[in-house]
């Protein structure tokens, strides 16, 4: 074997005897097997003879070796599909020290995907075809619960994701959990399971038979509700300053302004959504909130002389002849 096919492969196969083409016989005519990591190469090695080189086909082809998956059947692949397909988690070089914490829940084992083929071929395989970036792939499961199945492409095993998994999983108990949440640090996951878990527990600490029946509520809500109280909790513990009775007239001109210029139907003001909003934004302004009728009565009517007297002042201080041109039209659409 040449030093030439050294360098530019890795692993090669020397099949001698096969005739190609019309050629002479006393020649004797090989095809040259070259597989690379990331792509076929064609190589001629120059130790042939020169009348066999000149006369050689070189094609693809790649040296196989066999590979048994979890079933026991054997398949053929090239040697560097078959090393990730042995390697732990498939030779994923970017886990570190908190997502291997995160795996140690997770039982791993080794798949190879089918490579595209014509439609009328049934077979799953073309070895000749096979990556490991395109057909190796890695099926996690977890160990507390097997019938929980997620499959990773080639070098995609995200830990973020699977520490979710294992955090809802309720065959895994709550010691398991807080210890792996001690490990995963200001992981978002993590801090939001932590939080639950300690709200769910105020039943054991509390002493005072309200605060029990209060944690046993919070223990039968769903997580939606229980953040949805969490929300509401942590508006009703804030600093509420009192407003003088100027500001509340500054918010009412501007809430007034709101309404009018951006065609506010007058009934949202009565909305109890709107009146939630509204308290959320100012507790203290919530109670000074003013009805549909004198929105469209009073305060349209301070509204308006407040902006004609502006455009007279304007048109009292414009040079030449002053002409106002107003043209309305209606929207059959609304």
């Amino acid at each position: 074997m040449c030093c030439k096919i050294k360098r530019c492969t890795r692993y090669i196969l020397l099949a001698g005897g096969i005739d190609v083409r019309n050629l002479p016989s006393k020649y004797i005519y090989t095809y040259i097997y070259i597989y690379s990591f990331q792509r076929p190469h064609h190589c001629l090695p120059s130790c042939l003879p020169s009348s066999t080189g000149r006369a050689a086909t070189t094609v693809m082809a790649t040296q196989l070796v066999e590979w048994t998956n979890a079933e026991g059947a054997t398949v053929k692949v090239p040697p560097n599909v078959k090393a990730a397909l042995e390697a732990k988690y498939r030779g994923q070089s970017n886990l570190g020290e908190k997502a291997l914490c995160v795996l140690g829940f997770f039982n791993e084992k080794a798949f190879l995907k089918a490579t595209v083929r014509k439609f009328c071929d049934t077979a799953p395989h073309d070895p000749l075809n096979l990556t490991a970036k395109a057909n190796v792939a890695t099926v996690l499961s977890l160990k507390a619960d097997p019938s929980k199945k997620w499959t990773c492409g080639y070098g995609t095993i995200l830990s973020t994701r699977l520490l979710e998994h294992a955090l809802k999983c309720e065959k895994i108990s709550d010691d398991d959990k807080l210890a792996l949440c001690a490990k995963m640090g200001k992981s978002g996951a993590a801090q939001k399971w932590k939080e639950g878990y300690d709200d769910r527990h105020k039943i054991a600490s509390s002493s005072s038979p309200a605060k029990k029946l209060s944690a046993a509520e919070l223990e039968a809500l769903t997580p939606a509700e229980r953040n949805a109280r969490k929300r509401q909790q942590s508006l009703s513990e804030r600093t509420v300053q009192a407003l003088s009775a100027a500001q509340i007239e500054a918010i009412h001109f501007a809430l007034c302004t709101f309404f009018f210029i951006c065609h506010i139907p007058f009934s949202v003001i009565e909305n109890w959504a709107f009146v939630a909003f509204v308290s959320a934004l100012s507790p203290a302004y919530a109670p000074k909130l003013f009805k549909r009728i004198a929105l469209s009565t009073n305060w349209l009517g301070k509204l308006y002389d407040e902006t004609q007297e502006k455009i007279e002042s304007k048109l009292h201080i414009a040079m030449g002849k002053q002409t106002v041109i107003i043209d309305g039209f209606k929207d059959v659409r609304k």
